[in-house]
């Protein structure tokens, strides 16, 4: 990472969801971090990057700060391989619920599209749906299309949460997780916590 980009120190406390062969949990973990060379930023002798360690970080999802209220023990929930939802395109979130994508393209721009936003569609009484919108940028690469990598019930309200990669450059990393607990309404998601890294 880059130096700014990490402000937790060696020792703090983390909420870490992971993958466990087939199934998931939130685990409390302490994290570890090292000075590192930015190879972006630093000369060779600067150490202003950090490399940010947890136990078994190759199964770690998502690491959240223990701030955010949610408990060690298993998730209920699913991990696609990143399906990711195109302009025009829906997936189904649960029996009633749906994400779709809307935009448009922006060639003239000299960008791939705009005004792209997240929406999420519950059906209610009478088959009739209500829409959310979750998350929107301006302009957006191709790239950065929203991803979803974990459906399932982080916070146990019986509802489902969404972990979605959604980015506006390709050199830009943004995992969002949205929660159902504390929300009023039958179509509500809140966003909960935000992971962000940065390439070159």
């Amino acid at each position: 990472f880059h130096g700014d980009e990490v402000s937790l120190v060696t020792g703090d406390f983390v909420i870490g969801l992971y993958r466990k062969e087939q199934a998931f949990e939130l685990r409390e973990v302490v994290v570890t971090i090292t000075p590192v060379r930015d190879e972006i930023v630093d000369s060779e002798e600067e150490r202003t990057g950090k490399r940010l360690d947890v136990p078994d970080a190759e199964n770690a999802l998502l690491l959240l700060p223990k701030s955010i209220g949610l408990s060690a023990g298993p998730v209920a929930g699913v991990a696609p391989d990143s399906e990711e939802i195109s302009i025009g395109g829906t997936i189904e979130v649960s029996n009633d619920r749906r994400l779709l994508v809307t935009g448009r393209a922006a060639i003239e721009e000299g960008l791939e599209l705009s005004d792209v936003s997240l929406w999420l569609a519950c059906e209610g009484s009478n088959s009739v749906e209500s829409y959310l919108e979750l998350l929107k940028f301006e302009t957006l690469d191709s790239s950065g299309l929203p991803r979803v990598g974990f459906r399932g019930d982080v916070d146990r309200d019986g509802k489902s949460d969404l972990l979605i990669s959604f980015s506006p450059h390709y050199n830009r990393r943004l995992l969002h997780l949205f929660l159902s607990s504390q929300t009023r309404g039958a179509c509500e998601l809140r966003k909960a916590g935000e992971f962000s890294q940065t390439g070159c």
